[in-house]
Parts: structure tokens; sequence; C-alpha cells
């Protein structure tokens, strides 16, 4: 119950709450309920950066690559 109904039944009433909140002029703005909505499961995941750990010269260029891409 904690693990599955709560928590969607969290995120039903939240997209909700931005739905009503994003639509002016009778006409539903989807890039703004998309950015409300998914706000607060992306805040905390901006400033995790990938650790190279066990890979060779290449996978370790390539996380760093994805580190930057990701941040910028």
């Amino acid at each position: 119950m904690k693990k599955t109904i709560l928590p969607m039944l969290l995120l039903a009433v939240w997209a909700w709450i931005a739905y009503h909140f994003c639509v002016s002029l009778e006409q539903t703005e989807l890039w703004k309920i998309w950015m409300v909505v998914g706000m607060p499961f992306g805040i905390h995941r901006m400033c995790i950066w990938l650790l190279p750990k066990n890979f060779d010269i290449g996978g370790t260029v390539g996380v760093w690559a994805m580190n930057i891409i990701v941040l910028s």
C-alpha cells in the first residue's frame, strides 16, 4: 500500500493540480504540464555525476562525456 498505491495517488493528484494550473483561456499547454509534473522527479537528479569505475580508457572518456553533456 505504501509503496504502490499511495505514490500513484499522490502523482495523480499532482498531475491533476498541474493540469488545472496550466490551462489558460480554455487551451491546454502541454509543455507547461510536462515541466510542472516532471519537476519533483528531476530536480534531485540534475546534480548526480556518474563516476567511472572499472572501465577502460574509452569507457572512462565516454562516462565523462556523458556527464558534461547532461550538465550543460
